[in-house]
C-alpha cells in the first residue's frame, strides 16, 4: 500500500513540468477595471535548464519581465502568482484561449488569454544602411571600476577634421541602454538619426552593467548617473574633434543635465 501510494506522490510531482507544455507561448488579454482597460501578458518558456518559467508584462504601463511562478498545471488548467505585488491569475485552456479570473489587491477580474506572440510595429525606428558615419567608443570610471560603451553618430556628409557640436544623450531612471530602449522602442537612437540629418553629432551610451558597458548599476544614485556623464563629456573634450558640447536627458536625465550645468 505504502509504495503504490508513493508511486502516486511521484506521478503528481511530475505533472507540473509536463502538463505546463500546454501553456508554452506568450498569452495576451485585457482587464477592465473602472473604464480603463489594461493589456496582461503572460509569457510562458523553458529556460537553458529545460525548467518552465513564466514572467508577466504590462504593455501600458511600460512594464516588462516581472518574474512569476507557476503554482499548478494540470492538462487544462493553471495557477499563476506574482507574490510579491499581489497577483494571482487563474484559467482554464480551450483551444488557443485561457478563460479566467486575475486578482489583485482583493479585486476579482475576468482575463481571458490568447495565445499569440505580441509584435512591436517600430516604424520611426530608423535601418541601416544609414546615411552618415558613426563610431563604437569607451571611456573609464575608474573610481567605480566601469567601463562604458557607446556609439558617437556623425551628422551627415560629415568631413572628418572639422569640429562640430555634440550632444551627449542621458537616460532615465533605472539601468537603460544606449537607445533608451523601451519594448523596442528606441527613442534615443530616433533622436540621433534626426539631429545627424540637421548638423549635429551625438554620444549615447549603455548605462552600468547593460549592453557592452561593466561595472555595477545597484542602487546607483543620481549623482553617480552625474558623475558617468560628466566623464563623457570630458572623453568628447579631450578628443578636441568638437566645437560645442551640449547634454539631452530623458527623465532623471533630465536632472542630471540641471546638475552638470549648475557645475559649469
Amino acid at each position: 500500500m505504502k509504495s503504490k501510494s508513493l508511486l502516486v506522490l511521484l506521478a503528481l510531482l511530475v505533472a507540473l513540468p509536463v502538463s505546463a507544455q500546454n501553456f508554452i507561448g506568450s498569452w495576451s488579454g485585457q482587464i477592465s477595471f473602472r473604464g480603463t482597460s489594461l493589456r496582461i501578458v503572460f509569457n510562458i518558456s523553458k529556460n537553458t535548464e529545460g525548467k518552465t518559467v513564466c514572467t508577466m508584462d504590462s504593455p501600458n504601463q511600460s512594464v516588462k519581465g516581472i518574474p512569476a511562478s507557476i503554482e499548478f498545471a494540470s492538462s487544462d488548467s493553471i495557477s499563476i502568482r506574482i507574490p510579491n505585488i499581489g497577483i494571482e491569475y487563474n484559467g482554464k485552456i480551450q483551444g488557443d484561449m485561457i478563460y479566467g479570473t486575475y486578482s489583485q489587491a482583493g479585486v476579482k477580474l475576468e482575463l481571458n488569454l490568447k495565445n499569440e506572440e505580441l509584435v512591436y510595429l517600430r516604424p520611426q525606428n530608423p535601418q541601416p544602411p544609414y546615411p552618415y558615419t558613426t563610431e563604437e567608443i569607451e571611456f573609464v570610471n575608474e573610481d567605480e571600476n566601469a567601463t562604458l560603451s557607446g556609439t558617437i553618430t556623425y551628422p551627415v556628409n560629415y568631413q572628418k577634421g572639422k569640429k562640430i557640436p555634440v550632444i551627449v544623450m542621458v537616460t532615465g531612471s533605472g539601468p537603460q541602454n544606449r537607445d533608451n530602449e523601451i519594448y523596442e522602442h528606441k527613442p534615443f537612437l530616433v533622436i540621433a538619426d534626426y539631429l545627424a540629418g540637421n548638423g549635429y553629432a551625438t554620444l549615447r551610451y549603455d548605462d552600468r552593467c547593460v549592453g557592452k558597458s561593466t561595472g555595477k548599476y545597484q542602487a546607483e544614485t543620481t549623482k553617480e548617473v552625474a558623475k558617468d556623464a560628466a566623464l563623457a563629456v570630458k572623453y568628447l573634450r579631450e578628443t578636441k574633434q568638437f566645437s560645442k558640447i551640449g547634454l539631452l536627458g530623458h527623465s532623471e536625465g533630465g536632472s542630471v543635465v540641471f546638475m552638470l550645468a549648475a557645475e559649469k
